[in-house]
């Protein structure tokens, strides 16, 4: 039996490309599918993941109980209701920078969180500022959040 999480990649633009790396290398983790609406980046990621399945769907993901996390590597406009998607289906979320476009949104995204505890976490590219160490610690003293370790991309 494996301990892996096994992760679906959403969006294979420009940071799913640099993120999926990490994920695939990554030996606690098991790419299971990249999900994108793009036929064109489906069949880019097909030519260089052969063996990960591509999927234009994100609700055969959702539905799927293989698959513990989600990995949200679209365009900003997209992560609030995306997120809450993976949210409200009970898997865990990772979303690349900016959490959501507008603080309520932020907000809400926290709130649910906290409501049906999946572990929660987004991308910062600058993680040692002071700005990002304060808003962690509030977060984290709500007891509303856990945080998962970061992942470096270039």
């Amino acid at each position: 039996m494996s301990d892996n999480v096994c992760v679906a990649l959403v969006g294979a633009g420009y940071w799913g490309k640099k993120l999926l790396p990490k994920f695939v290398s990554n030996r606690n983790s098991l790419v299971r599918v990249i999900c994108d609406i793009h036929a064109g980046h489906r069949a880019e990621m097909n030519q260089t993941y052969p063996d990960i399945p591509t999927s234009e769907s994100i609700d055969n993901i959702l539905s799927d109980p293989s698959i513990a996390a989600i990995v949200l590597a679209t365009p900003p406009a997209t992560h609030f209701p995306l997120a809450r998607k993976v949210i409200n289906a009970g898997k865990h979320v990772w979303i690349e920078k900016p959490l959501a476009l507008r603080i309520d949104e932020g907000r809400d995204l926290v709130s649910l969180v906290s409501a049906i505890r999946p572990c929660f976490s987004s991308i910062t590219h600058f993680s040692t500022t002071p700005r990002f160490a304060k808003s962690a610690s509030l977060l984290m003293e709500a007891n509303s959040v856990r945080f998962t370790t970061f992942i470096h991309s270039d």
